[in-house]
């Protein structure tokens, strides 16, 4: 999907995780790797009761003493409203914005949600109904309804203003 800066932009929300105990596990994991692949790579030190072969502590090292903190820091939930639809992006998981233009819709609401109970938790997400949820933090969003029956669930730190943008288009 191109994006289109020439159409009234109405609405821009921009999230990020910045919850603490994200922060604590992302941190947790990405020291444990380091001190483990500067311990038993650098120091040839054994690391731990049952080490693991030098080029797989490599690959874990990769994967969460620098992926994970970078993937982290990187992932943000945009979310658009303008004159021509509603635009949203999980990056890096989605690479365009998705789009959904009014005509869609069967209805659109303010609404709150339980992350775990009802979709499984953050990010994104999908039902076995069919729904979608994208969440970066908290449970409050707007709850997009299609005429088929399902939904897809934004959530947003300022879900009155996303709903009052969406009722400008409708």
């Amino acid at each position: 999907m191109k994006h289109n800066h020439l159409t009234t932009m109405l609405f821009v929300e921009k999230q990020k995780f910045t919850q603490p105990w994200i922060w604590a596990f992302v941190f947790i994991a990405t020291v444990l790797m380091w001190c483990a692949f500067i311990v038993q790579i650098f120091f040839h030190i054994q690391f731990g009761n049952n080490p693991m072969p030098d080029i797989l502590l490599l690959i874990f090292w990769l994967f969460f003493g620098l992926g994970l903190p970078v993937l982290f820091y990187s992932t943000n939930l945009t979310v658009e409203v303008r004159q021509d639809g509603i635009f949203y992006r999980f990056f890096p998981f989605q690479r365009s914005f998705k789009k959904i233009t009014i005509r869609q819709l069967k209805n659109y609401q303010v609404t709150t949600c339980r992350p775990i109970r009802d979709y499984g938790g953050w990010g994104i997400r999908y039902t076995l109904k069919g729904n979608k949820a994208y969440i970066i933090k908290g449970n409050t969003g707007v709850k997009l309804e299609f005429f088929s029956g399902k939904h897809v669930f934004i959530g947003s730190q300022r879900p009155e203003e996303m709903f009052q943008a969406i009722k400008r288009i409708g």
